[in-house]
């Protein structure tokens, strides 16, 4: 019999693999979102002597302190650090391929001592790491951090990437070599790379999924990928950085077109789709999502969430939100852009609703 089994045992074993490989299917349903009661955000404006070009991602230093990433190309600086009434208090990051420059800068995360900010260049796969009290003294100090894996940065088509400190992060791919990958004191802790299947090209599904936004509550426990073509989410629960169990929500199907000859295969916003999660923000109880409606690039349409991918709050303003974020006080801090093009920032009290 114990030879039967060892006999079996690499065919059972092949078996486990190849159905933890199978991609999950999916099932659109979005009574839970047409159905909410929305409520209208009184948005409050901040009057800022700071004029934004293209701001990317609005996050919170300390409750009184914001950064902004304003992506912008040409020779200012990347980001900003503002306080709550909108005063400009320093700026970093610069395009270029000197020390500490970037090439194209991906995304920025907030240390989890408040003391430092990274940016990831999507380019070189290398964190930038900035000093808060370098910032606010009007210093240049940059450092480099090594990213794991960096020279195989093409191979593994790392996309974006969210850093606690110089050591550990979680980092998103665009394939199924390392979709989602955890790392703490610089060693790979974890990969998971399954992907729900959104269409039967493999790849078409590996970019749709790759391109969205992915957000970590600032207490590590989880962690949501979402599609900002169609609207679908999934949520991880992280346990001291493993991978956990997953909860898998699809509200509006993706319509989506293909650059010709684009590798990895570069998916293209059809107007006939429902715009999902244009910015996404997590907390330690619940994230929010951004949407925009059927036909409309318009994104005024805030969702907010639970960790078992339930429906807590409906809200909509007026004008299309670029980014935003949440701190512990509930206050709603937002880039918010009219039609005339002018992007303000403006806030929103969550605790009076």
């Amino acid at each position: 019999m114990k030879k039967n089994l060892l006999i079996l045992l690499p065919f059972l074993l092949c078996l486990c693999a190849c159905g933890d490989r199978k991609a999950q299917e999916l099932t659109y349903d979005a009574t839970a979102l047409e159905s909410a009661d929305v409520i209208e955000l009184s948005l409050t404006d901040i009057p800022s002597d700071f004029l934004f070009s293209k701001p990317k991602q609005i996050d919170f230093v300390t409750d009184s302190l914001l950064v902004v990433f304003d992506n912008y190309s040409g020779s200012g600086k990347l980001a900003h650090l503002l306080t709550k009434d909108g005063r400009a208090v320093g700026s970093f990051g610069m395009i270029g391929k000197g020390h500490g420059e970037m090439i194209y800068p991906g995304s920025i995360s907030v240390g989890e001592d408040a003391r430092s900010i990274y940016f990831f260049d999507w380019k070189t796969s290398y964190s930038i790491r900035f000093m808060v009290e370098d910032i606010l003294a009007g210093k240049n100090a940059p450092a480099i951090i090594n990213t794991m894996d960096s020279l195989q940065a093409s191979y593994y088509r790392l996309n974006s990437l969210s850093r606690f400190n110089d050591k550990d992060y979680i980092a998103t791919g665009y394939d199924d070599k390392i979709r989602i990958m955890t790392v703490k004191n610089d060693q790979k802790l974890d990969v998971y790379s399954q992907y729900p299947k959104l269409d039967e090209n493999e790849e078409y599904t590996w970019s749709l999924w790759s391109n969205g936004r992915f957000g970590v509550s600032p207490d590590r426990r989880h962690f949501v990928n979402a599609t900002h073509i169609g609207m679908l989410f999934e949520i991880f629960r992280l346990d001291d950085g493993k991978i956990k169990s997953k909860v898998l929500k699809a509200f509006y199907k993706p319509i989506f077109g293909v650059a010709d000859g684009a590798r990895p295969a570069c998916v293209i916003w059809n107007k006939e789709t429902i715009g999902g999660f244009n910015t996404l923000y997590c907390r330690n109880k619940s994230f929010f999502g951004v949407i925009g409606g059927k036909g409309n690039t318009h994104y005024n349409e805030i969702y907010e969430f639970d960790y078992n991918g339930d429906l807590i709050n409906a809200y909509k303003v007026n004008g299309h939100v670029v980014c935003l974020a949440v701190n512990p006080q509930d206050e709603m801090y937002l880039i918010v852009m009219d039609d005339d093009g002018e992007q303000y920032l403006k806030k929103a009290d969550l605790k009076s609703l």
